[in-house]
């Protein structure tokens, strides 16, 4: 009886929260984007979102290729470890239109890097130094350089937003160390660039966007993550045989949408009151939540961070429960857990508390609980489909 009204009262006050009203501005019409890495996966769902809401969207990419066929879209070849490319498309902005209201910095190519060499699964000291440099050149440097250039066109238009798509790899171990220490730099970098640019109260914010993780894009789909399901890989100990393969999370509701990823990201360009966000890292989760959005699956993806994310895939039958087969909708139970049942995320804050220099979760011992539920953990997780 307790435990039934405890669930009602968090179910209500989570609806009171999300009802509450959010002023946006209606759409981002004739308002000038760059979006780096913009031709798939991540990019390519934000780039689609913004040019919904009427942006004039510059997508980069090594191939110049726009996602989608959009009088609006502007498809550039860049590299953005070279600086006179990149500086050569900033020019260009200014030439045709002077200013810029949006920079997401999304390119990204140590995944491809590590995919063709197989390196994902091995320890720092055994992998080549160059990881390290793929991981900072075109994932941190790369968002820097384009930042500084951004800021003076945004001033000119007297407002801005700059995005840095990243994830919550500088609070918990994942994929390898060069990864975690990149993830780190964005959010750092973010912060201090806020400090920089007014605080809460400048005209020009900038965010760190923890997408959601695992997210469908074609790493994903293809097993760029998946690599040797060991400790070292990001998994925790003992855990081995409980936690999926990201590949087995695709057609689940613990895998983002490309689609909702955009949305997302582009109703918190448009939200007015979003300079309190300034210098923080916002999840796709928590903006889904505070603008009361879901996928085209009809569910809205549980953090990460939070409860459900993790009671979903480690009980069997919720694992089970949690699988959407492409192309389908979400059933009315499947709604109702992901979308009206809490997250119960723990704070971006308490991850940091309580996990001591240098800030990164240190992952309990799970050995226990793998021993528990591995008969039934690996029947369950053995198919990627129902």
């Amino acid at each position: 009886m307790r435990t039934g009204v405890v669930l009602v009262l968090s179910i209500g006050l989570a609806w009171w929260i999300h009802s509450q009203p959010v002023s946006v501005q209606p759409d981002l019409k004739d308002k000038i984007a760059i979006v780096t890495g913009g031709s798939r996966g991540l990019g390519a769902g934000i780039v689609n979102a913004l040019l919904e809401n009427g942006m004039v969207v510059y997508a980069t990419s090594r191939s110049g290729e726009c996602p989608v066929a959009h009088p609006r879209c502007r498809g550039r070849a860049v590299d953005h470890s070279k600086r006179d490319q990149v500086q050569g498309l900033f020019s260009e902005v200014e030439r045709e239109h002077g200013e810029l209201h949006l920079l997401v910095n999304n390119a990204y190519s140590a995944i491809g890097w590590w995919q063709e060499r197989g390196v994902l699964g091995t320890s720092f000291w055994e992998s080549p130094v160059e990881l390290l440099d793929q991981v900072f050149e075109v994932g941190v440097k790369a968002h820097y350089y384009a930042a500084m250039l951004a800021v003076p066109l945004m001033q000119r238009a007297g407002e801005g937003m700059i995005v840095n798509t990243n994830s919550p790899g500088c609070v918990l171990y994942a994929l390898n160390v060069a990864y975690g220490m990149g993830k780190c730099a964005i959010d750092k970098m973010t912060a201090d660039m806020a400090m920089e640019l007014g605080g809460a109260g400048g005209r020009i914010q900038v965010a760190s966007w923890w997408a959601h993780a695992p997210i469908q894009s074609e790493h994903m789909q293809h097993g760029a993550l998946d690599g040797n399901m060991t400790s070292r890989r990001g998994i925790p100990p003992g855990a081995a045989g409980v936690v999926p393969n990201f590949s087995s999370m695709y057609p689940t509701a613990l895998s983002g949408t490309l689609e909702f990823e955009g949305r997302a990201l582009t109703w918190f360009v448009r939200d007015q009151e979003r300079a309190q966000f300034s210098g923080m890292a916002v999840s796709s989760s928590m903006a889904g939540a505070r603008y009361g959005l879901v996928d085209n699956r009809g569910i809205r993806p549980p953090s990460v961070l939070s409860l459900k994310y993790h009671l979903s895939y480690l009980v069997p039958w919720l694992w089970k429960f949690s699988h959407i087969l492409p192309g389908t909708k979400a059933t009315l139970p499947q709604k109702i857990w992901f979308n009206l049942i809490p997250d119960f995320e723990i704070p971006q804050f308490g991850w940091k508390l309580f996990s001591g220099v240098p800030l990164s979760v240190q992952w309990p011992d799970l050995q226990p609980i793998a021993d528990w539920l591995r008969p039934a953990a690996a029947l369950t997780h053995s198919h990627t489909t129902l």
